[in-house]
């Protein structure tokens, strides 16, 4: 289980790949990567969890595409307006961390 302190940071870490990745957004499977490159350990329901927070402040958009014809169920995630005012330090969100 993630304390609320890491949940935080994860959450901005995950708004600030999300903001890396544009226009073409991050893959949940990039996420985690990018998560376990700075040792934060996130299994994918957890993970889930986060971006569907993120999602419910409008700080990211989240986009599944599905073919099950070709075997593709991928989520990405783009940051939005309002989550780039928080990184700048432009707006305030509670349950963020941001540096």
């Amino acid at each position: 289980m993630v304390n609320l302190a890491q949940k935080e940071v994860v959450r901005n870490e995950i708004l600030e790949m999300a903001q890396q990745s544009e226009p073409v957004g991050a893959s949940l499977q990039v996420l985690r990567a990018g998560l376990r490159k700075i040792e934060i350990e996130i299994g994918e329901q957890e993970l889930q969890q986060q971006v569907g927070y993120l999602e419910g402040k409008n700080l990211l958009r989240v986009e599944r595409l599905k073919n099950a014809r070709l075997g593709i169920d991928r989520t990405i995630v783009h940051i939005t307006s309002a989550g780039t005012d928080v990184l700048e330090g432009n707006a305030d969100a509670v349950g963020i961390s941001c540096d």
